[in-house]
Formats: C-alpha cells, structure tokens, sequence
C-alpha cells in the first residue's frame, strides 16, 4: 500500500523507464537505521545511473502526478493554535498536454478526497463553516506545491522526465513529439 512519501514501483516499470531512453526511471531510497527500514525519498536515474533525489515531499508530488498517490495524510496550519491532520485518499490525476506558440504545456489535473483524521481543536468549541473552505485551500496548495517542487526540481533543473510527460506528448501530440523526440532531455528544462 502506497503511504504518500515511498515511491512503489513494479520491476516491469524500472525496465520499461530503463528501456524508454526519453524516460527517467525511479526506485524508492531506503537506510537501514537501529534496525528499521527508513524513506528518505527517491532516486532517479538517467540511464542506469542515479541522478537526483527527490525528497519525501517532493516523492508526494510525484506520486499525485503518476496517479499512485492512494493514501497519505498532510498537516495543515490554520492558525497558531489549530493544527489539522489531513488523510488523502482516493485520489486521481492525468496529464493534458498542448502545443502553444510552438512549445508543449502540461496541466496536470489532480483530484482528491480527504478526511479530518486529527484536530487540536477543543471539541465543545463547534467550528464555523468557513473553516472547511479555508481547509481545503490549504491542503490543496500543501499538495500543489509538492507537485510544483517536484516538477522543478526533475524536469526543468535536472532534464530527467520521471514523469512521463514526453509520453504523454506521444499519446496526445503525435506530430510534436516526431519533430522533437530526439532532444527530448535538452529542450525540458
């Protein structure tokens, strides 16, 4: 079960990324601490090479934008003195791509459902219904920005496309992707 920070990749997906030499394949990096199996994010890797790490948050982000972002939970901060524990869960995403002025653009699209699972907030004191709005923004733009960062950090600063998106400029925009395949990596970032 994916927990939102350990990327789980199947064999097949490593070989086909490996395979694939527009992909950027990605395994989960683990440490062995006092007996106990640690996360600390995840490595991707040109080629059979590691690259770049993402971190744990950033792991989030790129499992909401693969659409392997099933569970995990999030605080948030309302004010200085609530503190909310978000759970994601049932989340789905995909990538649209388009060509404007010449240059492909990606929107990914990500939606999810999330639940209250802890609150420092006195039980007596019922919350007003702005609340929930304001919640959702938060953990909205928490999971926005680890996407984001993820984004940067891979694509645009590392060229290392484990996101898949110039398969999906295959899939969406055929043409495009005939002319400019072959320097896929250094028109990225």
């Amino acid at each position: 079960q994916y927990n939102s920070q350990l990327v789980q990749v199947e064999v097949i997906d490593v070989i086909n990324d490996l395979y694939r030499r527009n992909n950027s394949a990605h395994l989960p990096i683990l440490s062995l601490e006092d007996g106990r199996i640690q996360e600390l994010g995840t490595g991707i890797f040109e080629g059979e090479k590691l690259k770049e790490t993402l971190s744990l948050e950033q792991t989030r982000g790129l499992m909401a934008t693969l659409n392997k972002l099933e569970v995990g939970t999030e605080v948030v901060q309302l004010s200085d003195d609530i503190s909310v524990t978000m759970q994601y869960f049932d989340c789905k995403s995909r990538i649209e791509t388009e060509i404007k002025n010449g240059k492909p653009v990606f929107t990914v699209k990500v939606q999810c459902k999330v639940n209250i699972s802890q609150m420092d907030h006195p039980i007596e004191d019922p919350m007003d219904d702005h609340v929930y709005p304001e919640l959702e923004q938060a953990v909205s733009a928490k999971l926005q920005e680890q996407i984001e960062s993820a984004i940067k950090w891979a694509v645009v600063d590392n060229q290392c496309d484990v996101f898949g998106f110039g398969n999906a400029l295959l899939r969406q925009q055929t043409d495009y992707w005939k002319e400019h395949e072959d320097h896929w990596r250094d028109d990225m970032g």
